[in-house]
C-alpha cells in the first residue's frame, strides 16, 4: 500500500538511536594557594546525542566519564557517571555536569573520555592545562566560567554539589555559545586574597580583610573593540570573593566576542582576564561594515572557533555539498587555519541571503543531518547523516514529498523522494533490500546520480503499481556515466 507522507510530519517521529556524539567541554581555574588550584571541568551533552532506553514510564541514558590527569611526574585517573532521565524525547534537552579536581602547579594533560551506555558511542577529549605559581602574597584571579543560569538554593532544588558556588546553583555553558533572545551572558570568576594582603589594614585576622575593590567587564568584538563596558565598585572583608554577573547581549549580532574582567584593590594595577564566546543573534545581521578586513569578518565567524576534531567533523559533512575543484583544494591545505578559513569561504558562497544574521543553507544542512540522525540511524551506522538517504538530503535538502512502501512478502521496503523544482521533476528510489532499516539508493532520474534502469527487477520494491514509474526513465540518459 502507498502512503505519501508529509515531511512537516516526519519531524514529528521520536527515534531512540542516538545522533552524533559531541559533549561539549571547558575548564575553569581557580586559584586556592599553596602552589594548587580547583580544576572546574564543565559539560554539556544534548539529548539528541544520548541513546534512551524506557522504564518505567521515563527515557533513561547514562553517560560513563573517564579523567585521566598526566603530568611529567604522575598519572592519575577519575571516573564518573552522568545520568538523564527524560519525559519525553520531543524537545531536546541539554544534560549538565562539572567535576572539580585539585592539582598542583605543573603543566597537565586531561584526557576525557565520554561513554554512552546505551548507544555505546565513545567520544574523547584532549586538554591542556597549566597550574601557574599562585602566590600567598598576591592576588589571584581565576579564569572565566560561562553558565546558562544562576539558581539560587532553595529546598526544592536539588542539583549536585559541585555545581554549588555560595548558595548559587551554576548551570555550566561548556559549549561557550549564546542565543542572544534567548539568554544572557552569565559569567562567574572568583578573587583570592594571599595571606599577607592585610598590610592595608593590620588588625584584619587570619581570614579576614578590609579591601576597597573596583571590577570593569568589558565586552568586545572580534576586532577587539568595546560594545559594553560596566564598573562595579565593593568593599571587600572576606578573602575569597566570588563574582556573579548578568550581561545583556540582545543588542549584539551574531559573531565572535570577548568577555573582559579587569579587578583593581587598592591602588594595585589592573588584573585582566579574557575568554571568547560565540553569539548567535538570528534578528541583527552580522555588523560587518564594507572597510572590514577578511580576517576580522573571519574571525567574526563560528568557523574561527572550531578545533582540531569539530573541523574535521565540519568538513565530513560539507564535503558532501562541495564540487571536485573545492575538495582537491581542501585536500592540499596543511595548517589548521587554512582549513578554517577554507570551510568559512565555501559556506559564504552558499549564503542563499547575506541580509541575515545567519548563512541560510548552512542552517538547512544542520536541520537536515538532525532529522538525518533521528530517522535514518541504524544499528550499524549511528550517525544516520551517513547513509544514502541521508547523503541526499543533506545535498539536495528535503524532498517536496515522499512515497513509502512497506515491505510485503518477499519484496522489499521501498521509499521515493519527489524533487518538483529539481530539473524539471526529480526522483530517488531507495530500497531495504537487506532488511536492516538502511536503505540504499538503487536508481534516480537526477543526471548526476547513479541510474540502473533494471532496479525494479534487482531489488524487488514492494511497488503494487508500475505506473509509480515512468517508462520514459528507461529510454533516457542512455549515456550517463553513473549508470549502473
Amino acid at each position: 500500500m502507498k502512503i505519501l507522507i508529509n515531511i512537516l510530519i516526519l519531524f514529528l517521529a521520536i527515534n531512540f538511536v542516538s545522533a552524533e556524539f559531541n559533549p561539549k567541554v571547558d575548564t575553569s581555574i581557580f586559584p586556592l594557594g599553596n602552589d594548587s588550584a580547583r580544576v572546574d571541568i564543565s559539560y554539556n551533552i544534548s539529548s539528541e546525542e544520548i541513546g534512551y532506553i524506557f522504564i518505567e514510564e521515563l527515557f533513561e541514558a547514562n553517560v560513563n566519564i573517564k579523567a585521566t590527569i598526566i603530568s611529567n611526574t604522575s598519572k592519575d585517573s577519575i571516573s564518573w557517571q552522568l545520568n538523564s532521565k527524560l519525559e519525553n524525547l520531543d524537545i531536546n534537552h541539554i544534560i549538565f555536569g562539572m567535576k572539580s579536581i585539585i592539582l598542583k602547579n605543573n603543566q597537565y594533560v586531561l584526557n576525557l573520555e565520554f561513554t554512552d551506555i546505551n548507544s555505546k558511542k565513545v567520544k574523547r577529549k584532549k586538554v591542556n592545562i597549566i597550574i601557574p605559581n599562585i602566590s600567598n602574597k598576591s592576588i589571584n584571579i581565576s579564569d572565566i566560567s560561562f553558565a546558562y543560569k544562576f539558581i539560587k538554593k532553595e529546598n526544592n532544588i536539588n542539583f549536585s554539589d559541585e555545581l554549588l558556588k555560595g548558595d548559587i546553583y551554576i548551570i555550566p555553558n561548556a559549549s561557550k555559545e549564546y542565543d542572544a533572545l534567548k539568554t544572557e551572558l552569565h559569567t562567574y570568576f572568583e578573587l583570592r586574597f594571599g595571606s599577607r594582603e592585610n598590610k592595608f589594614n593590620k588588625t584584619d585576622t587570619e581570614n579576614k580583610i578590609n579591601q576597597n575593590l573596583k571590577i570593569t567587564y568589558k565586552i568586545l568584538d572580534a576586532s577587539k573593540r568595546i560594545q559594553y563596558i560596566y564598573s562595579k565598585n565593593l568593599k571587600i572583608y572576606n578573602k575569597l570573593y566570588s563574582d556573579y554577573e548578568n550581561i545583556p547581549i540582545a543588542y549584539l549580532p551574531t559573531g565572535l566576542y570577548y568577555v573582559s574582567i579587569g579587578v583593581t584593590v587598592e591602588n594595585l594595577s589592573e588584573i585582566l582576564k579574557l575568554k571568547k564566546f560565540y553569539i548567535y543573534n538570528a534578528e541583527i545581521a552580522p555588523n560587518i561594515k564594507f572597510n572590514f578586513t577578511e580576517d576580522v569578518v573571519f574571525e567574526s565567524s563560528i568557523f574561527s572557533t572550531m578545533k582540531v576534531d569539530e573541523l574535521k567533523e565540519e568538513y565530513r559533512k560539507t564535503k558532501i555539498i562541495l564540487n571536485s575543484k573545492e575538495i582537491e583544494e581542501f585536500d592540499r591545505l596543511q595548517t589548521h587555519v587554512a582549513k578554517q578559513r577554507a570551510l568559512y569561504k565555501y559556506w559564504k558562497i552558499r549564503d542563499t541571503d547575506t541580509t541575515t544574521a545567519i548563512n541560510e543553507r548552512r542552517n538547512e544542512m544542520q536541520k537536515a543531518i538532525r532529522y538525518a540522525n533521528k530517522r535514518y540511524s541504524t544499528s550499524n551506522i549511528k550517525n544516520g547523516w551517513l547513509t544514502n538517504r541521508g547523503r541526499i538530503l543533506l545535498k539536495y535538502g528535503f524532498p517536496t514529498s515522499v512515497d513509502v512502501f512497506y515491505a510485503k512478502g518477499y519484496k522489499n521496503a521501498c521509499e521515493i523522494w519527489h524533487y518538483d523544482e529539481m530539473e524539471g521533476g526529480t526522483k530517488f528510489y531507495f530500497v531495504d533490500n537487506f532488511k536492516n532499516d538502511n536503505f540504499r539508493l538503487v536508481h534516480s532520474t537526477m543526471t548526476t546520480e547513479i541510474q540502473d534502469f533494471d532496479w525494479v527487477r534487482k531489488f524487488k520494491p514492494a511497488i503494487e503499481k508500475t505506473d509509480y514509474i515512468n517508462p520514459n526513465e528507461f529510454e533516457s540518459n542512455q549515456n550517463n556515466p553513473y549508470r549502473r
